[in-house]
């Protein structure tokens, strides 16, 4: 096990907001070339603000990390080069969290303007930089009659993840409720 020196660990937090469910699905469509190379994709009903992180697979040419330039109701947009490609509308947007080093989940906090009331799990996943054998479910939390979920795991209890690790977020929010994810983690600076 990795000897995690506290002298060398540097607190930080991911933030992502949203009226609609946490993971969406391209609609079936063509990209859309809206000049000063920029991409705009559809996407019914996403809810996502303008500086929203997501991450995009299952294409061809736009898999990836994008920050979202401009929103619609119905699509986004984001700055890529832009290369004429058909969706078949299972292609998927997910908000994930790649820190691209060492690092361990110390704390989820999930807050949402009102109480839930329908039957539907928020999840936080592990998708393994190792193999997908290894993926696993973190954290899941039923949203019923819930406005907050704060899971505090404490630098003791915490999990600990490779640099080709990505946790995933999930959550089909059917109440259609304006929700806040604060993701606090813990990141391994170099000892050199």
């Amino acid at each position: 096990m990795l000897d995690w020196d506290e002298r060398y660990m540097v607190r930080k937090s991911y933030y992502i907001t949203g009226t609609k469910k946490m993971g969406q699905v391209l609609n079936s469509g063509d990209a859309v070339d809206v000049g000063s190379g920029s991409v705009k994709l559809l996407c019914t009903g996403h809810g996502l603000p303008v500086g929203t992180v997501i991450f995009i697979s299952g294409t061809t040419n736009y898999d990836g990390y994008h920050t979202l330039t401009a929103v619609g109701t119905d699509d986004f947009t984001f700055v890529d080069t832009f290369v004429a490609e058909t969706f078949g509308g299972t292609e998927t947007v997910q908000h994930r969290l790649l820190p691209g080093e060492l690092f361990r989940l110390v704390e989820v906090r999930l807050h949402l303007n009102s109480a839930g009331s329908s039957t539907q799990n928020f999840t936080v996943t592990l998708d393994s930089g190792e193999n997908a054998v290894y993926d696993a479910v973190l954290e899941s939390q039923d949203t019923d009659d819930l406005a907050d979920h704060n899971a505090n795991w404490g630098k003791d209890a915490c999990h600990h993840m490779k640099a080709t690790d990505a946790l995933i977020f999930a959550w089909t929010n059917t109440d259609n409720k304006t929700w806040g994810l604060e993701v606090v983690y813990d990141v391994m600076q170099s000892t050199d």
